[in-house]
């Protein structure tokens, strides 16, 4: 009788640990430290987006991404490539385009960095640009990318 109580005892005392030390653990939020975008036009006039982010997690094997436009229809599910630039570490793409023929929308765009195990951030983001239609005039005749912070456009030659 004094052995069954033990081994109750004993395995009450595990299970009460077992919950306890892992009820004061608390994983990390995950983060966005850092958004950036730049919204892109290449010869051709195809127009996309390039997104990165900096974030507390370290794999982004673990990581999807999803673009929204303004509409909400036009949506791009990704997994971040990783850009190391001045020995910081982005996380993220520049393929997100638009269907042949379409323009860029401008407006309230929406970002979702995913968690495999159900973690999230999102956040909103404007893209805003002037006059595409002058600038890819101007820009065509060239064979280097460059920012024009005249039309908030960067500028892709291929």
């Amino acid at each position: 009788m004094a052995k069954r109580f033990f081994r109750i005892s004993a395995a009450v005392l595990v299970v009460s640990f077992l919950v306890f030390s892992t009820s004061s653990c608390r994983r990390e939020d995950v983060r966005v430290d850092q958004l950036s975008v730049q919204p892109y036009v290449k010869r051709g006039g195809e127009t996309g987006l390039s997104v990165y982010v900096v974030t507390n997690v370290e794999n982004e094997d673990m990581l999807r991404f999803q673009i929204s436009d303004p509409s909400g229809d036009l949506v791009w599910n990704f997994e971040p490539e990783r850009l190391v630039s001045g020995g910081v570490t982005y996380l993220g793409s520049s393929r997100v385009a638009m269907p042949l023929g379409s323009r860029l929308p401008q407006g309230r765009w929406k970002f979702l960095m995913m968690y495999k195990d159900g973690r999230s951030v999102e956040r909103n983001f404007v893209v805003f640009y002037r006059d595409i239609d002058a600038f890819l005039d101007r820009s065509s005749a060239t064979n280097r990318a460059f920012f024009s912070s005249e039309t908030g456009l960067t500028y892709l030659p291929r």
